[in-house]
């Protein structure tokens, strides 16, 4: 018996005659003579039975095992009550063997999926963060741009305003400078035209140069 593997005399019966030979079991498969099969042994049902067996001198019941996976049926396995033990613990260490390494694989794939999965989410964190950095940062980039352009309006349109208020200034001021002057030359020329008409019509000939 190979380490982790099981053989033991057996028999298959043919025409009710047992046909002698050595079941062996292995880890994925079992063997009988030229009957060779892979087998999941989680999947795998054993029915039990016993059948009666010719002898040299009378019949006996002897215990037999069929080994049923994927559907097939393996002949009936005649053996002996120690061997059957022997093969049944064999089997059960063989379905605790695959269940333990299906279930760390499982694990092992749960693991990677999560990790996978972790590793998605982080880096669409990673990518949804960098977009909202670049959302804020083109906000704050407008908003100053926005604020920059409202301080330019409000310069033009106080400088603007300015000037308005400076030319409307000194258009006042021409306009009472040239009241004052109109005033003052309407005044100081008054007496002279009140003169002057005066001296005319006093003598109209000497003004003409006309001797009197």
């Amino acid at each position: 018996m190979a380490a982790g593997n099981c053989s033991v005399e057996a028999a298959r019966l043919e025409n009710g005659k047992p046909v002698k030979g050595t079941l062996t079991l292995f880890i994925d498969e079992y063997s009988f003579g030229s009957i060779r099969k892979n087998v999941n042994w989680e999947t795998v049902s054993i029915d039990q039975g016993t059948v009666s067996v010719k002898g040299f001198l009378r019949s006996v019941e002897k215990p037999y095992i069929v080994i049923k996976s994927d559907g097939n049926s393996s002949p009936q396995f005649v053996l002996e009550a120690g061997a059957l033990n022997t093969v049944l613990n064999t089997i059960q260490s063989f379905v605790d063997s695959q269940k333990k390494d299906r279930e760390e694989k499982e694990a092992q794939e749960r693991a990677r999926v999560e990790a996978k999965q972790r590793q998605l989410e982080e880096e669409n964190r990673i990518r949804e963060e960098a977009k909202r950095k670049a959302d804020e940062e083109y906000r704050l980039k407008q908003e100053a741009e926005r604020r920059k352009k409202a301080e330019e309006e409000r310069i033009a349109r106080e400088e603007l305003e300015r000037r308005l208020s400076a030319k409307n200034a000194r258009i006042q001021k021409e306009v009472e400078n040239v009241k004052t002057q109109t005033m003052q030359e309407s005044v100081s020329l008054s007496p002279l035209a009140k003169k002057a008409g005066s001296y005319f019509l006093d003598n109209p000939y000497r003004t003409l140069g006309v001797s009197c």
